[in-house]
């Protein structure tokens, strides 16, 4: 049956731009067929094809062949003919084979048909059969070239093989994937081959199966395998593919050998990488298009196929290169657009579409240092300098959260902004934060800013011994020295501990953990150090190892803020910190203790 598209035009399916519509039929089994159709030994086919001219005028074809032999492969010439009105004719090439135009030992040819019409305008049908129509094959003429094909079932066993074909329908060489899936899908076997123009690649399942052949990653197929699925990618061109594919099954049990086709993929929903692009006052953004392949549901990137068409609305606000990199001219919005034929989704074909996405591009000032970039937690009427580009006449200058600013002055250069007093709050978030600058509606990327202050504590040393008075009865004394955000220790602060404990478990009653809260007051020393000791202070406690579990949190006081934690259990004859226990076990000096 002949369904043809109404109003198809040349460009939507002339996938390699010769302006020439050009048919195909991959697998057209030759005179002396391939062992590997286990046909009878002495089966000598016919192969034929015919071609139509459904028009009331004449139409010029052209023919050409690409065959293989068990030991080669070539191309040939074939004839080239003008159809009458209407006219069907019988190309016979059997024929050919025997005038030696093909190879007489040639089991396989491709059939490349060319007119001088617009797509559909000539039909034709190729088989190859012998004498009693008994044992033969078919091979179906198409156009569809890809860049990816879905093949559907293979099969592989004492009455089955399959033989599956990929080749270059294009103008260039290109890199062929052929992939067989098996297992449900879990489990894969590549090959990958470079193909010039014409060239095919050739699959033998069962001789992959039968030969354990590797594939490009060292894999074999399981001797027990019988079926799955497969695929083809044109990995040379994404947004528009040169490949085209066939694929026969053949049954011993009847002589039959089916031809199965496998499915085209297509694009659909283009759209930008970005949407809107961010670009720097200055400076260079890239775009690019990504489009939705309909067989996996995927997001491919597909921005070759759009080079050399973009373009921005406001030119003095960006520009865009062939490639869609954008440069940013002036601080504000525009858009861009750029335009490329896809393959598109109308199965059972993938025809050719032009498609135009779009997007905005926000042009943005430039932060390109701040000096100082780091403010203490509790610092007051401090200067800060912002240098970069693009601020304008008004900028708007974005601090952290707990920081604030008395003051703005604007240089005329428009890449100045002196901030002559900021004050940071010691409840501002301690590490790194960052700074923007908005001008003309448009914000600049963040420029890193940091907040330091109390961060961890470092143990300096770490003390075994007894308590005071005691003979038996453990005292652990830890150094701590409070260390900043940008690791360098801090002078003197104000310091205390919120501490809670559990699991008492000695006879006697509790008589509660010492502890130093921040009312007490206490400070560091001028090295930022501190020293905590645990114990039970008393030998009083039985039985020997009883005690409690310990938590305390080590606070900044001003804020507050908690700048370590250490946690354990304290007993008569061990105590444990962050899981050092001592004794035996060895100290904890030179270790941070985090919040």
């Amino acid at each position: 049956m002949f369904d043809q598209t109404p109003g198809t035009t040349l460009h939507e399916r002339d996938y390699t731009h010769n302006n020439v519509w050009t048919l195909r039929a991959p697998m057209l089994a030759l005179s002396h067929p391939d062992p590997a159709l286990a046909f009878p030994e002495g089966t000598v086919l016919q192969p034929e094809f015919f071609v139509r001219n459904t028009l009331a005028k004449p139409t010029d074809v052209s023919l050409r062949f690409s065959w293989r032999s068990a030991s080669a492969t070539g191309k040939a010439a074939g004839p080239s003919f003008r159809l009458g009105p209407y006219e069907t004719r019988r190309v016979n090439v059997a024929a050919l084979q025997a005038t030696k135009t093909l190879p007489q030992d040639a089991t396989w040819t491709s059939v490349v048909l060319t007119t001088n019409g617009l797509p559909d305008e000539v039909v034709a049908v190729a088989a190859s059969y012998d004498k009693t129509l008994r044992y033969g094959a078919q091979t179906p003429f198409s156009d569809q070239l890809a860049f990816h094909w879905v093949g559907s079932l293979w099969e592989y066993d004492a009455q089955h093989n399959s033989l599956i074909t990929a080749g270059n329908g294009g103008t260039k060489p290109l890199q062929a994937a052929f992939t067989i899936y098996y297992n449900q899908g879990t489990k894969k076997y590549e090959l990958e081959q470079t193909l010039q123009p014409d060239e095919q690649m050739w699959i033998d399942v069962g001789k992959l199966i039968r030969e354990h052949a590797a594939d490009k990653n060292g894999n074999t197929l399981p001797a027990d395998l019988t079926s799955g699925s497969y695929e083809f990618r044109d990995l040379t061109n994404k947004g528009v593919g040169n490949l085209f594919e066939g694929k026969v099954v053949y049954d011993k049990t009847f002589g039959q050998v089916t031809y199965g086709c496998g499915g085209c993929c297509g694009y659909t929903s283009p759209k930008l990488w970005y949407d809107p692009l961010g670009i720097p006052f200055g400076q260079t953004s890239a775009n690019g298009v990504e489009a939705l392949n309909n067989c996996y549901s995927s997001w491919d990137d597909v921005s070759d196929s759009f080079y050399g068409a973009w373009n921005t609305a406001n030119t003095s606000i960006a520009t865009a290169d062939h490639y869609g990199t954008h440069t940013g001219h002036a601080v504000g919005s525009t858009s861009s657009t750029t335009g490329g034929e896809l393959q598109s989704v109308k199965l059972p074909s993938c025809p050719l579409l032009w498609r135009i996405p779009q997007g905005g591009d926000n042009v943005g000032p430039v932060i390109t240092s701040i000096n100082p970039n780091l403010l203490n937690a509790g610092d007051t009427g401090k200067s800060v300098t912002i240098h970069g580009a693009g601020f304008g006449s008004s900028p708007q200058v974005k601090l952290p959260s707990g920081v604030s600013m008395n003051g703005q002055q604007d240089s005329a250069s428009d890449n100045t902004i002196v901030l002559p007093s900021v004050s940071v709050l010691a409840t501002a978030y301690i590490g790194p934060n960052s700074v923007t600058v908005t001008a003309n509606g448009q914000t600049s990327n963040p420029s890193p800013f940091t907040i330091d202050g109390p961060d961890h504590l470092l143990v300096q040393d770490d003390v075994i011994g007894s308590c005071s008075g005691c003979h038996t009865t453990v005292e652990r004394d830890m150094t701590y020295q409070v260390i900043k955000f940008s690791g360098s220790p801090v002078f003197v602060i104000p310091i205390g501990e919120v501490l809670s404990t559990s699991g008492w478990n000695c006879k006697q009653s509790n008589p509660g953990f010492h502890s130093t809260p921040c009312a007490q007051g206490e400070d560091t020393d001028t090295n930022g150090e501190f020293i905590d000791g645990w114990t039970l202070s008393s030998d009083a406690y039985t039985p020997p190892g009883c005690g409690e579990n310990v938590a305390d949190h080590w606070q900044w006081c001003t804020a507050p803020k908690t700048i370590g934690s250490p946690t354990g259990y304290c007993r008569t004859d061990q105590i444990n910190i962050n899981g050092s226990v001592r004794p035996p076990g060895p100290g904890l000096t030179g270790t941070p203790i985090y919040p």
